[in-house]
């Protein structure tokens, strides 16, 4: 039992800084997406490559996880609070997947309101044209 849980506890820590450091890949992909809404619809496209990207670490440590949660069920039952944990954080890993999905979803519908944001400012623009142009053909007689 001994090497086994060496050859597991180390498996755990190499996943458990991994895990780490996709949380702060994707801590840094949210800061980046929340300045691309800001910067406006040409920075959108890439901000979703990256959250394309982060999602897909996730999924690949999602799948590490799994993995490593097979093998720790074959032990005995000493090794049942650590699986606890692994599964813990792999439903942690699925929900910041969907948050991330969802966040791009959002993102693009915030694409969307500036594109109409826009369109409506051009309207409004042409609109003043139009009535300075007319309010410019006026002109005050005095008597």
């Amino acid at each position: 039992y001994g090497h086994g849980f060496l050859v597991v506890a180390r498996e755990i820590r190499r996943l458990a800084d991994q895990t780490a450091v996709a949380t702060l890949d994707i801590e840094r992909l949210v800061e980046q997406m929340q300045q691309a809404v800001a910067a406006g619809v040409m920075q959108m496209d890439r901000f979703s490559v990256e959250v394309k990207t982060g999602v897909q670490k996730v999924s690949s440590i999602s799948e590490q996880f799994s993995t490593v949660i097979d093998k720790v069920q074959g032990l005995n039952q000493r090794f049942d609070q650590v699986n606890e944990g692994m599964q813990a954080q792999t439903s942690g890993a699925t929900q910041i997947a969907e948050n991330l999905v969802s966040l791009s979803d959002n993102s693009k519908a915030a694409t969307e309101t500036l594109a109409e944001f826009r369109k409506a400012s051009a309207h409004m623009e042409e609109a003043i044209d139009g009535m300075t142009n007319t309010v410019s053909r006026f002109r005050i007689v005095e008597s």
